[in-house]
């Protein structure tokens, strides 16, 4: 599969990646068919983002396509179209909810993960 990868701050590749698979039976296969490019990407391109790791496959503001689902996925089937939140806060964790959480603003939370 091809993907735009950020190698380091400035050069962005355009390459193939190795296909990934299902990790569990929870998980979903996605392929991207939009992708928005936003302030946290531009940072990472300049070099400014202080929590990147490179290289990294760019663009966590999208529209996808379901291809497969785990077996234990019940509300998504092939070909869905779907928008994701790239993020898991404490809520979606163990619901041991933090200040932001508490109020809803999830993507301030304090325990975010990627």
């Amino acid at each position: 599969m091809k993907a735009i990868v950020l190698e380091a701050p400035d050069p962005i590749v355009y390459k193939d990646v190795p296909k990934n698979n299902l990790l569990d039976t929870t998980s979903v296969l996605v392929r991207p068919r939009v992708v928005g490019i936003c302030g946290t990407d531009y940072h990472a391109y300049r070099g400014k983002q202080p929590f990147i790791n490179y290289p990294l496959v760019i663009g966590h503001e999208l529209g996808v396509e379901i291809l497969e689902v785990g077996s234990d996925v019940t509300h998504l089937v092939p070909g869905d179209a779907c928008a994701v939140e790239p993020y898991i806060s404490c809520n979606e964790q163990d619901g041991n909810l933090c200040f932001s959480c508490r109020r809803g603003h999830t993507n301030h939370c304090t325990r975010l993960k990627c």
